[in-house]
């Protein structure tokens, strides 16, 4: 009747979370090669429906340094989101350090950064699905997720269709 407060109802098509799941990590993890490796962070999750999305929220802490006896090389590396392990499918990934650092000895010039990405992907399943954080050199530089043990994070959430 009139007077009284208005109905609420959902919104259609879904967009609840049906899950939330997270996993962190406060070890320090080191990986001086090209390839990527795991960073620490891995967290399986079981999709209720084939149709439900999974979001994917990263913060990690990640070091980089350059190689020894090299003084005039980049510190950079990669961090990247995985479906599956590193041999698994690349969802999403960040380029992280400094380019064109010219110290005068290959320990002169690190970088701190923290990183926070996201991804949201389509499993198309309902079977248990592993979500890796990982990380990898590039060029002559060596990443190092957690450094002095500071903590990374990543929370998986299931959004209903």
């Amino acid at each position: 009747g009139a007077g009284s407060p208005p109905a609420f109802e959902a919104i259609p098509g879904g967009g609840k979370i049906l899950q939330v799941l997270t996993d962190d990590h406060s070890s320090e993890v080191t990986n001086g090669t090209l390839n990527y490796a795991t960073a620490g962070l891995a967290k399986a999750i079981t999709p209720s429906a084939t149709s439900s999305k999974i979001l994917v929220l990263v913060g990690i802490n990640v070091r980089m340094a350059g190689d020894a006896g090299a003084s005039n090389v980049n510190r950079q590396g990669k961090v990247g989101i995985f479906r599956g392990t590193v041999s698994g499918t690349l969802l999403q990934q960040q380029i992280i350090g400094a380019a064109n650092i010219d110290a005068t000895t290959s320990a002169g010039v690190q970088t701190h950064n923290s990183i926070a990405f996201s991804y949201l992907d389509n499993p198309n399943t309902t079977s248990a699905t592993t979500y890796t954080v990982a990380i990898a050199g590039l060029q002559n530089g060596d990443a190092q997720a957690q450094p002095y043990n500071y903590g990374s994070s990543m929370v998986l959430l299931e959004v209903g269709a």
